[in-house]
């Protein structure tokens, strides 16, 4: 192989695509296509991200790639210089090896193209940089892949038209094979196998993020394996007709056993792989870590049935990743067990796992089956001590899920939690239906009652690991108050909720509650205000019938807060405060969590909650809504205060995703040792961008296309120029 005929049969390829109109014309058909399908729901997706820029490519280099290849070796055998080019100083490989490259960096630039769209979709979210160089990676290394086949199967023809053929019936059919279309009518075992065959099965593990061992096999072997087809194709013009033919048996045999080969070492899981994502989407929290390493051994029992359809099995294969990584980690304290269900049907029963119904076509008509896709995970030292995950089909919480299970099944009880009653606080059973059930999982729930008179005594409030004051309307006794404070100095944890205005929804009218001033935590540096918030902007969307129909307003009193930057990874992103007051905070180690928007305000004497009405604009400002102490200070517990106990009532919780995760966050923060919902917000929260200015979306729209085709513009003049150059030299000469 020698490395300057590679680099001349490269250059002279690049030249025979830019020196014609036919290069830059597919190219820019490929841009065309990759920006339409991309842009017209981009926007209605709403996430920061061009992997489904990448997704596309598979299918649409189905034709693109035929397209650049197909006159690769058919060209030259066509014109009959594929003979004079034996005869030079070139040996087979180099002839295949350059015309690949040339293929492959001529399709390259067309995707690389694509660069100033991630840049534009940047401004308007938070981009993950390392999903982003991973499509690109993945992008490059499917084309290279795809060059390889194409120069290769234009080795077979002398017809350009019979290699594009060819070469793009090869690649859907490689591309396809791990669809639905194609699995749901064959046995399990040979979907799975023809799953590992997938080129795009394998293109997007690398896309997604993840570089792994069985995928970077696949593609090299693919390479490995078109490159000598093709070198074998070119050494035939050496032969007669007859060895011409032993030779196509030969080669033909030799690719069903590579095939084979690829298969059977992927079939296999092979561990090792690189996370390129920006937070580790891919790889097992500190917590989780954390978490396997130490207390008792747990055994994970999987049950799996073996004929489950495609979507599920790409499921159950991240499910096998996961638990390597929980296997490695945790050692001699982690035990896995892949069990069949049908052998083990007993066991099923009796940890109350249900089959899972799935739809599948069948000789023509649907039918519906039945699996099983369960864990069961126990303290092998007690194994009464268990916890089911009946159903594996979500990912993106599947590490929230068994890292939680895993810990349960460690710990020796559960923290208590006691909800203050007596002062006409909201009832555990009513108001907090729902957030208790949320709670139940995890903490043993109580009550516990706050006297009003100095002559009750205060109960011990020690035994809990922390209290809940949520919505209260009369005020605790001096003794009391006292005996709060001291909890909190003694290490106790509180989430401090009253009501200082009270609604009136009959009415439709608010009114401040005398009896309460927020100030039972001032000698920590906070107090809530007797107001009411309100945000111009940031608020939520409310139903209003009229004369002429229902229609949508904004209602400024349902204001909705937003996360500050530290705590994106341990809350979500926002959260609804219903008729919330504000708080006043004068110590430094009080931390804000979530605020108003720049349009936020408050009213402070008079109170009207009505629809139709004329806010105050002046003055508006970021107001905060709850905020949080005590994690740096370890002489005192922690204390979480907010001007609302609406947050956490039946209506809000159950209607809003992000005020149920808070609750799980908060609550964490006050009773658990560990902040799991670290592991929540890393993979279920993604880089959703909530709007986008007009300006914003003209720019992705039409300024990415703009940039894509400026700088193919760009390289063509530039290669004009160059042209015209070296031309006038000639003549010169």
């Amino acid at each position: 192989m020698n490395l300057n005929r590679i680099k001349e049969i490269t250059t002279k390829e690049l030249k025979s695509y830019f020196d014609h109109a036919q290069g830059y014309l597919l190219i820019s058909i490929l841009l065309a296509v990759l920006y339409f399908l991309f842009l017209r729901t981009f926007f209605i997706i709403g996430t920061a991200s061009i992997r489904n820029l990448f997704q596309l490519l598979p299918w649409i280099m189905t034709i693109f790639v035929p397209a650049v290849t197909m006159s690769s070796i058919a060209s030259e055998k066509d014109k009959q210089t594929l003979e004079y080019l034996i005869t030079q100083p070139i040996t087979p490989k180099d002839i295949i090896i350059g015309k690949i490259l040339g293929a492959w960096i001529f399709s390259s630039i067309g995707i690389l193209l694509t660069i100033p769209l991630a840049f534009l979709v940047s401004t308007v979210g938070t981009i993950d940089i390392g999903e982003t160089v991973a499509g690109y990676i993945g992008a490059l290394v499917l084309i290279f892949a795809l060059s390889s086949l194409g120069v290769a199967i234009s080795s077979f023809y002398k017809n350009q038209i019979s290699a594009f053929l060819t070469s793009a019936t090869v690649i859907f059919l490689l591309n396809v094979i791990s669809t639905d279309l194609i699995s749901i009518n064959i046995p399990v075992t040979i979907s799975n196998l023809l799953s590992k065959l997938s080129i795009a099965d394998n293109y997007f593990s690398i896309i997604r993020g993840v570089l792994e061992v069985p995928s970077i096999v696949y593609f090299a072997l693919f390479i490995y394996i078109s490159i000598n087809i093709g070198i074998t194709n070119i050494e035939q013009v050496r032969y007669s007709k007859m060895k011409s033919r032993i030779v196509k048996f030969a080669k033909s045999l030799a690719f069903v056993l590579a095939i084979s080969a690829i298969t059977v070492y992927s079939a296999g899981y092979a561990k090792g792989r690189i996370d390129l994502t920006t937070n580790k989407k891919y790889t097992l929290s500190e917590i989780s870590k954390e978490t396997l390493k130490n207390g008792d051994k747990v055994n994970i029992n999987v049950y799996a049935s073996s004929d489950l359809p495609q979507q599920f099995q790409a499921v159950f294969t991240e499910l096998k990743n996961i638990l390597n990584d929980y296997s490695a980690f945790g050692g001699q304290k982690v035990q896995i067990q892949y069990l069949d269900p049908e052998d083990n049907m007993a066991e099923i029963n009796a940890n109350g796992i249900s089959p899972i119904q799935f739809n599948v076509i069948g000789n023509d008509q649907y039918q519906v089956k039945q699996g099983y896709m369960a864990l069961v995970i126990s303290n092998d030292a007690d194994s009464s001590k268990k916890e089911v995950i009946a159903y594996v089909n979500d990912l993106n919480s599947l590490e929230f899920e068994l890292t939680k299970a895993i810990n349960k099944v460690k710990e020796s009880g559960k923290p208590t939690i006691a909800f203050a009653i007596g002062n006409g606080e909201k009832d555990l059973y009513q108001d907090f239906g729902t957030l208790k059930s949320i709670l139940d999982q995890d903490y043993t729930i109580t009550t516990v009652s706050i006297p009003n008179t100095e002559e009750e005594k205060v109960p011990d409030l020690s035994i809990f690991k922390a209290i809940v004051f949520a919505g209260q309307t009369t005020a605790y006794s001096k003794n009391a108050e006292k005996e709060i404070v001291s909890y909190i100095k003694n290490g106790g944890n509180v989430l401090y909720m009253p009501d200082l205005v009270q609604i009136d929804l009959q009415t439709t009218s608010a009114s401040k509650n005398e009896a309460l001033n927020g100030d039972l935590f001032s000698e920590f540096g906070i107090k809530i205000n007797p107001d009411l918030v309100y945000d111009l902007r940031s608020n939520v969307p409310t139903q209003v019938g009229t004369e002429s129909g229902v229609i949508v307003v904004s209602y400024p009193f349902w204001t909705v807060g937003v996360l500050s930057a530290q705590n994106s990874k341990e809350f979500p992103g926002t959260a609804i405060f219903p008729w919330t007051s504000s708080l006043e905070i004068s110590a430094g180690d009080w931390e804000k969590l979530y605020s108003t928007s720049i349009f936020g305000n408050k009213q402070t004497n008079t109170f009207n909650i009505g629809l139709e009405q004329q806010l105050d604009e002046d003055d508006l400002q970021e107001i905060p809504l709850i905020a949080m102490s005590g994690l740096k200070n370890k002489d005192k517990g922690v204390i979480i205060v907010t001007g609302t106990s609406r947050i956490f009532d039946n209506q809000f919780i159950s209607q809003s995703r992000e005020n149920s995760l808070l609750s799980v966050s908060i609550f964490e923060k006050l009773a658990s040792e560990k902040n799991f919902s670290q592991i929540t917000a890393k993979n279920i929260l993604g880089s959703q961008f909530k709007s986008t200015t007009d300006m914003q979306k003209q720019l992705i729209n039409y300024g990415s296309p703009a940039l894509s085709f400026s700088l193919l513009f760009m390289i063509g003049i530039a290669r004009y120029t160059k042209k015209k150059r070296q031309k006038h030299m000639i003549e010169y000469i």
